[in-house]
């Protein structure tokens, strides 16, 4: 199989500072992790250059003989006609394509549907559940990137903790919230750009949730984009785990950041622009160098004495190379 006609069409690829990067397959929703020379590749690909091209401009970018810079190319688009070697985060829902809109699935129960244009959600079960759960996917739907984070207002930039479920998010945000760091959110961060979330994002849609109809309007909804909104100063990707009761930030760059925001994005939804839109919303956080790895000490004692010295030091984030 062969990409390199239709290269631009099928894939988005997202890099920063010529670094690794991560290349979205727009059709399957999967992405893959691409080293530096895959970024140069990648980008002689989007370009309509062919292979040759793409083979030229790895022997001007690198030092590589021409065979060597050939074999990459073919190697990278082999790489790509296989199933991508890092998925995203299992959630425990998912879509498929249904008349004017998707079909949303918790496990293999049909839950609802929501229309494309994002205007409502038809459901016959009025469970707030199931509307929260969607909730993300919904203003998706209408252009607002919503990242599955705990948050908290620390002066007056917000922190924010990802990882996966059983990691502590809702911990480290009650501990944070005792130790005078108000809570923006305990699952759910509503982002209003690249540089800042919305105060009041999650309690909005908490409100929505609670709606009971059969067909919901998504209108009311967007009182998740009208709050507030404050500074992001550092998104966090929790490890439990780390040595004694110390607490370890490092930087995260390149591809791992903005793979592990794109994790915790809420792609699940088949809809290429929604892909898109959270890939440059990735690409964006991770340029401006907010995103850390975060080893917290196992054990709720620990991490509350731990997260409550650092609040009172300022929260500072240390930069580690």
């Amino acid at each position: 199989m062969t990409f390199t006609k239709t290269f631009a069409d099928r894939f988005s690829l997202a890099s920063v500072d010529g670094e690794d990067g991560v290349l979205l397959d727009l059709v399957t929703g999967e992405f893959y992790r691409v080293d530096r020379v895959g970024v140069v590749i990648c980008k002689a690909l989007a370009e309509g250059a062919g292979a040759s091209g793409a083979a030229a401009a790895t022997v001007r970018n690198f030092t590589v003989s021409r065979t060597q810079a050939q074999a990459d190319v073919r190697a990278l688009v082999a790489s790509l006609a296989r199933p991508a070697r890092r998925r995203r985060q299992k959630r425990p829902v998912t879509f498929r394509e249904a008349g004017d809109g998707f079909d949303m699935f918790v496990g293999r129960r049909h839950a609802l549907h929501v229309e494309r244009t994002a205007g409502s959600v038809e459901t016959r079960r009025r469970d707030p559940a199931l509307l929260r759960l969607v909730a993300p996917h919904v203003l998706a739907l209408q252009g607002r990137a919503v990242l599955h984070a705990s948050a908290a207002l620390v002066g007056r930039k917000i922190i924010a903790f990802m990882g996966p479920s059983g990691v502590g998010k809702t911990t480290i945000a009650e501990i944070l919230r005792s130790a005078g760091a108000p809570t923006i959110s305990r699952d759910l961060l509503v982002m209003a750009d690249a540089r800042r979330a919305f105060l009041g994002g999650e309690a909005a849609i908490a409100t929505w949730s609670r709606r009971r109809a059969r067909i919901i309007y998504a209108s009311p909804l967007g009182a998740a984009s009208r709050a507030p909104a404050s500074p992001v100063g550092a998104i966090l990707i929790v490890e439990r785990g780390a040595s004694g009761s110390a607490l370890r930030i490092d930087e995260l760059r390149g591809a791992p950041a903005i793979a592990a925001l794109l994790e915790n994005a809420f792609v699940e939804l088949p809809d290429r622009r929604v892909w898109r839109r959270a890939l440059d919303m990735c690409r964006a956080l991770a340029a401006q160098g907010l995103v850390r790895r975060a080893q917290v000490p196992e054990g709720r004692a620990a991490l509350g004495r731990v997260l409550t010295a650092w609040v009172a030091g300022g929260a500072r984030v240390t930069r580690r190379r």
